[in-house]
C-alpha cells in the first residue's frame, strides 16, 4: 500500500466498503520507532506462524460489514458479498440505499438504489477491481520511510488480532491496523491525519455462506446502459 493510503487515510473505495488481509505469515523485518531525540531504533519482532497463503488460497466466499465512524461519529455503514469472481455491495446512507454488483465471468458492473425500477450497467474495465481481501494481499507493499511498529495483540469481537501501526517520521499521523492472526483478515483500521480520526471496522464476517443467489437483481428490474442513461455521454 503506498504512502498516502497508509498516513494520509485515503481508506478504500467507499462503494466497495473494503476488508484488508494483512501480512501475518511471513518473519517479520525489524521495525523502526523514533525516539524523542529523533534518533531512529531497531525493534526485533517476532515471528507470526499465520499462514497468509492459506487465507488468500481458501477465502473467496466471504460477508461482512463494514461500519466508518469520523472522530468518533458514524459517517457510512454498509454490508458487502463475495463469492469467488462476484462482489455485492450495498451501502446505506440516511437518503438511500445504493448496491453495486460486479461479476468478473460476466464483466459486468451493475448499480442500482433499493426500491427503484431501473439499473445501470456501468463501464466494467474502471471497476472490475474493488477493494478486496485478495487485491490488498498482493499489494502489501510500503513506501521505504514509513516508520513500522508492531504493537501488542488484542483481542476485537473474540478475535486475537496483530496490530500494527504505520507512520511518517517528524508527524503524528498513523494508521494502526488490526489483523485476524487466525486468517490475516483486516477486522480494524484506525487513521488520524490533521487531527481527525477515521475507523473502519468490519464486523460479522461469515466465510462460506454466500450463495449464488445473493447477486440477483430484484424482480422486474430494467438494466439501463449508463451510457444511453445520461445525455450528452
Amino acid at each position: 500500500m503506498n504512502k498516502k493510503i497508509i498516513v494520509l487515510g485515503i481508506i478504500l473505495i467507499i462503494v466497495v466498503g473494503g476488508i484488508f488481509i494483512v501480512n501475518t505469515s511471513k518473519e517479520d523485518t525489524a521495525s523502526t520507532i523514533t525516539k524523542e531525540d529523533n534518533t531512529v531504533i531497531k525493534e526485533d519482532d517476532t515471528k507470526d506462524e499465520t499462514n497468509e497463503e492459506l487465507a488468500t488460497a481458501t477465502i473467496d466466499n466471504l460477508s461482512y460489514e463494514t461500519v466508518i465512524t469520523l472522530n468518533g461519529k458514524e459517517t457510512s455503514s454498509s454490508k458487502a458479498w463475495i463469492k469467488g469472481n462476484k462482489t455485492k455491495i450495498e451501502t446505506k446512507t440516511e437518503v438511500k440505499t445504493s448496491v453495486v454488483i460486479i461479476d468478473g465471468n460476466k464483466q459486468t458492473y451493475i448499480s442500482y438504489t433499493i426500491g427503484d425500477k431501473q439499473a445501470y450497467k456501468m463501464d466494467y474495465e474502471s471497476q472490475k477491481n474493488p477493494d478486496t481481501p485478495l487485491k490488498f494481499a498482493k499489494d502489501d507493499n510500503q513506501a521505504d520511510d514509513i516508520i513500522t511498529k508492531n504493537l501488542s495483540d488484542e483481542t476485537i469481537n473474540g478475535k486475537i488480532c496483530k496490530v500494527t501501526q504505520y507512520s511518517l517520521p517528524g508527524t503524528n499521523d498513523y494508521t494502526k491496523i488490526w489483523a485476524w492472526k487466525e486468517n490475516g483478515l483486516m477486522i480494524k483500521m484506525e487513521t488520524k491525519s490533521a487531527g481527525t480520526t477515521m475507523t473502519t471496522e468490519y464486523k460479522n464476517l461469515e466465510i462460506k455462506k454466500v450463495k449464488d443467489s445473493d447477486f440477483n437483481l430484484p424482480k422486474e428490474m430494467e438494466i439501463v446502459d449508463m451510457i444511453d442513461a445520461l445525455p450528452g455521454m
